[in-house]
């Protein structure tokens, strides 16, 4: 079975889940929902409640949101020192499962953009960067992949950008090979896949 990992720290995003949904059920892929509680060594010290709260919260409507789409899910809240390190290596025990990563603008969603930033550096990392359109309805490519974007300009590894109709994600259309990027719309939510 093919996995998605969705990773949260904060803030739940009605939209960016109902974008992570869409994307399990067209791959037909289970969503790994993992509710990552940043710590230090000794666990538990210095964690605030609402934190804890809050990833409770998410696991909780995830599995709600699931169970009316139909889409197969597993949950789990991990307490990690190191959080783009503990991604990185969930995906890869997972088979190098897709890391589902979202922005709106210049903001990370469901994570911190320099969580997100972390991630999307890492050459060890599978990932599907999702774009979600601000309030007024523009889409606008974050600052910080300018130079992902001019590194490997003109290289093998040069990003390909595609677009697909609306609830599209097809699986033959995802080819494999690092630093590509794929836009699929989705409705008014556009999706930006990278690297692979």
């Amino acid at each position: 079975m093919q996995y998605l990992l969705l990773p949260f720290t904060h803030s739940i995003d009605r939209e960016a889940i109902d974008q992570a949904l869409v994307m399990a059920e067209n791959l037909s892929a289970c969503l790994v929902c993992v509710a990552f509680i940043p710590c230090a060594p000794d666990k538990h010290k210095g964690i605030r409640l609402e934190r804890i709260q809050q990833a409770k919260d998410f696991l909780e409507y995830m599995y709600y949101r699931a169970r009316r789409t139909g889409v197969t899910l597993q949950r789990m809240e991990l307490y990690v020192p190191n959080l783009e390190e503990s991604i990185l290596r969930l995906s890869q025990e997972m088979d190098n499962a897709p890391i589902l990563l979202f922005t709106r603008h210049e903001r990370g969603i469901l994570l911190d953009l320099s969580t997100i930033r972390s991630v999307i550096e890492d050459e060890r990392s599978r990932y599907y960067l999702l774009l979600l359109a601000q309030h007024h309805g523009s889409i606008a490519l974050p600052q910080f992949l300018q130079p992902l974007l001019q590194k490997y300009q003109g290289t093998a590894k040069a990003p390909a950008l595609r677009f697909l109709g609306p609830h599209r994600a097809d699986p033959e259309s995802m080819l494999l090979g690092s630093h590509r990027l794929l836009d699929i719309r989705n409705g008014s939510q556009p999706f930006l896949r990278s690297n692979f």
